[in-house]
């Protein structure tokens, strides 16, 4: 299944994995593309996101270049998507999320 957010970056960058882990520490489902892996996401990266650092995060049809947490959180709540307050949720640096990484 696909959904309205998407990850796109590499497994051994923090800013990647602080993405990913405020997503999931919102709830947020979403897709992620491992660019190491996937040659047609990096060329997208690369198209959209010209000599910026990963991650690349799509928030319905905005994309985003290596989002702060409180730019993510913005395109999110744009996006309709219920978040809250920044508070209560704490952010990761740890390894990206399970299922993340198939």
């Amino acid at each position: 299944m696909l959904h309205a957010v998407k990850v796109y970056g590499v497994k051994r960058c923090p800013g990647t994995r602080r993405a990913a882990g405020l997503l999931d520490d919102l709830g947020v489902r979403y897709d992620y593309f491992d660019l190491d892996a996937d040659r047609h996401a990096a060329a997208w990266v690369r198209w959209k996101c010209p000599g910026r650092p990963t991650p690349a995060v799509l928030v319905g049809l905005t994309v985003l270049a290596a989002p702060t947490p409180a730019e993510l959180r913005a395109a999110l709540a744009a996006a309709g998507m219920a978040v809250p307050p920044a508070t209560t949720v704490a952010s990761a640096t740890g390894p990206l999320p399970a299922h993340a990484m198939n």
